[in-house]
């Protein structure tokens, strides 16, 4: 299936408001389509294995190594409790800047108007892709269309990819703030084999103001040793799926 390549694959702070809301960063997020929305006919596709698995059981042990983020069945605005599974809960909604977050937290965030026929179902039921701009056809098009790029040519993809995230960080050291890079808006691929040179020449420990942060509902997504020796970092924090009540047991 023919498809158009977008003129630009980040989408930047100015046009999300929630990475905006922190101006100490420089933030841009890449969104693809989730799930196996691009795909066609001819190809398959699918940027979130983990779409309709449940990954509950694994909590405690990923509890160990990351925040827990949780869907809570509330309204924009609404208090969230102040524990939950037995830890303290901090604001997600407040900023996207997870690499801030205190560790051993879940991370509250609320459904925010999500139908209640949808609230039982598996996150691809109601993805964030369709949030805020999402809604609109032209941005779904060019989701699509990004995502069908990376899987027909992924290095030309990768080469644009670059360039942007070159001109980012160049913008974030000369205004002295930290540049902060989310590749899984909307999807929850794995970037360490996808694309090494994104850990090598950015996201690595010799540069201190790059962040690269994302939620990820795959279990056991640590750094491996050899990563971790070349220098590799990331800041990750495990999305349980479905929606929760306020105690944590999902929404019958």
């Amino acid at each position: 299936m023919e498809y158009t390549k977008p003129k630009t694959l980040l989408t930047p702070a100015h046009a999300n408001a929630k990475i905006d809301k922190d101006k100490s960063t420089i933030n841009a997020i890449l969104h693809l389509a989730p799930f196996t929305l691009a795909s066609d006919s001819d190809k398959k596709v699918n940027t979130c294995p983990m779409a309709n698995r449940d990954n509950s059981h694994l909590m405690e042990l990923e509890s160990k190594t990351k925040n827990i983020a949780v869907v809570f069945n509330l309204k924009k605005g609404a208090k969230l409790p102040d524990t939950c599974f037995g830890f303290p809960v901090l604001d997600g909604d407040l900023s996207d800047n997870r690499f801030f977050d205190k560790k051993n937290h879940i991370v509250g965030l609320r459904s925010k108007g999500i139908t209640a026929e949808d609230l039982t179902n598996e996150c691809w039921k109601f993805c964030l892709n369709l949030s805020g701009r999402g809604k609109f056809d032209i941005v779904q098009n060019s989701r699509i269309n990004k995502t069908r790029w990376l899987r027909d040519d992924p290095d030309t993809f990768l080469e644009r990819l670059g360039n942007e995230i070159d001109k980012l960080y160049g913008k974030a050291k000369r205004q002295g703030k930290i540049c902060a890079i989310r590749l899984n808006g909307t999807s929850d691929l794995d970037w360490r084999y996808l694309w090494p040179k994104f850990y090598e020449e950015y996201a690595n420990i010799k540069n201190e103001s790059f962040f690269n942060y994302e939620y990820t509902k795959v279990p056991k997504r640590n750094l491996t040793d050899k990563q971790i020796a070349k220098g590799y970092k990331q800041h990750l924090t495990y999305s349980l799926q479905y929606v929760r009540n306020l105690d944590g047991t999902k929404v019958a």
